[in-house]
């Protein structure tokens, strides 16, 4: 299996950054993306490190809707280990699964 991935940044602001990471197979056929956002203002982290923190959760979504590393769902609007909802800010969107 020969896979390649492909990254780029929807939209960045002065607050937020909007990412999608995705994963072409050897037919250069899309079979897994991943969408992420952040805002920098959402926790202290995000403070000085928003970009970096969009770029790992839009590789977890991609690396997850292609099956690797998940056990039975990808979270999105609501964190199972935080137990917290995410405001509006801080929503992560799956875009798609190709199988």
């Amino acid at each position: 299996m020969s896979n390649r991935i492909f990254q780029t940044i929807i939209h960045q602001m002065r607050d937020v950054v909007g990412r999608t990471i995705g994963v072409i197979d050897e037919n250069g056929i899309v079979k897994a993306t991943g969408y992420a956002q952040e805002d920098r203002t959402s926790s202290t982290v995000n403070q000085t490190s928003y970009v970096e923190n969009c770029e790992t959760s839009a590789w977890g979504r991609a690396l997850g809707n292609l099956g690797i590393g998940i056990d039975t769902s990808i979270a999105s609007v609501y964190k199972p280990d935080s137990g917290v909802n995410i405001g509006a800010s801080g929503l992560v969107y799956i875009l798609s699964t190709i199988t």
